[in-house]
């Protein structure tokens, strides 16, 4: 696959509403999909064993492309998804952060199953980025919601096989923290680098 960039359209970002595609040198090659089911595009994450791209629509769908751009799966609309980012589980399973609902949910690679909360609902004022430790453990950042109310952090725990993946379970154990005070803050995403050992425990 080329270089994919998401670029959000009307409110959300001023730009093109699709996904673009850029060439190792940085040069533009256009659309990378024309498919209409792609709309203000959002998180985008690559499944490696099935060469597949997922990515969230503002149509509130998850889709699934193929290296030459053609959507091979889909969920379908969800009513009230809006859809933010996306990232691969330590289960194997797709999670979405569901903006609406201020929450995230998780979806089978294969889209075929409604998606489920792995949250309660309302948890967070706003969900943006998220990502998973090493150890497992998940970590959401959130904008400020509504009547400026901070955005905080989320851990949970991802219960796994001996092997560590492929065949977990979402459990119920979390730990809210202030994450950021300011409320001029707004983050955007969140990822580990796993170089440094200590960072999914931070």
């Amino acid at each position: 696959m080329p270089l994919l960039v998401t670029s959000a359209a009307g409110a959300n970002g001023n730009g093109y509403g699709t996904l673009l595609a850029f060439d190792l040198n940085g040069r533009p090659l256009g659309a990378f999909s024309g498919d209409s089911r792609i709309a203000d595009p959002r998180g985008l994450a690559v499944d490696r064993d099935e060469g597949l791209l997922f990515l969230n629509s503002s149509t509130g769908r998850v889709l699934a492309l193929d290296p030459n751009g053609r959507v091979v799966r889909d969920s379908g609309p969800i009513e009230g998804l809006n859809p933010g980012g996306g990232n691969f589980g330590p289960d194997g399973r797709y999670y979405v952060g569901a903006r609406s609902a201020r929450t995230i949910m998780a979806f089978s690679i294969g889209l075929g199953a409604t998606g489920e909360y792995v949250l309660p609902a309302g948890i967070v004022p706003f969900p943006r980025g998220f990502a998973f430790g090493r150890d497992g453990r998940l970590f959401l950042a959130s904008g400020i919601g509504p009547n400026g109310v901070r955005p905080i952090l989320v851990r949970g725990d991802i219960e796994t096989n001996r092997h560590g993946v492929g065949h977990g379970r979402f459990i119920g154990r979390f730990n809210i923290e202030t994450f950021i005070v300011s409320p001029a803050s707004e983050p955007s995403w969140l990822a580990f680098n796993h170089t440094f050992p200590d960072v999914s425990r931070s």
